[in-house]
């Protein structure tokens, strides 16, 4: 994918002998901001996110399966309640949407679902908090409207 990045990141260490040992690695796929993403379709949300200047946390993975849900982003900017966005793999298990639905009713967030074989859904509403603007708009030059000079 254009604009996106390869990261080997690692654990080392330093020998008894005096060597630096590489005990283990990883390759990270992160987009232009450096924000990791696992899949197609969480680079496609995040870029949604970034372009619309949204605030967000994002999840890491870590050592958890594959097939445990995992929020991909938590909005931060949807009112008094978070809301937890999640791609759901077209893989997924039967019971993947659900094991989410239980996670963010369990943490009182509201949770938003792209199912990754369909188009994204609209992203949940942005509320402005207090003394907070809208982001500004692009300016867009008249031809690029189809507009004379």
């Amino acid at each position: 994918i254009e604009s996106t990045h390869l990261l080997l990141v690692g654990t080392i260490s330093l020998s008894s002998q005096g060597f630096y040992v590489l005990e283990s690695a990883c390759l990270l796929n992160v987009n232009e901001c450096w924000i990791p993403f696992d899949s197609l379709y969480e680079y496609l949300l995040l870029d949604s996110l970034h372009r619309e200047d949204r605030r967000f946390t994002k999840g890491l993975r870590y050592n958890l399966p594959s097939d445990k849900p995992l929020a991909s982003v938590v909005l931060q900017d949807t009112g008094e309640v978070s809301t937890a966005l999640y791609v759901v793999p077209g893989d997924a298990d039967d019971d993947y949407e659900p094991k989410a639905k239980e996670l963010t009713d369990l943490s009182k967030m509201h949770s938003w679902f792209w199912h990754s074989t369909l188009a994204m859904p609209a992203l949940p509403i942005r509320q402005l908090g207090e003394g907070e603007s809208p982001p500004p708009r692009p300016v867009q030059h008249p031809s690029a409207l189809g507009q004379p000079h």
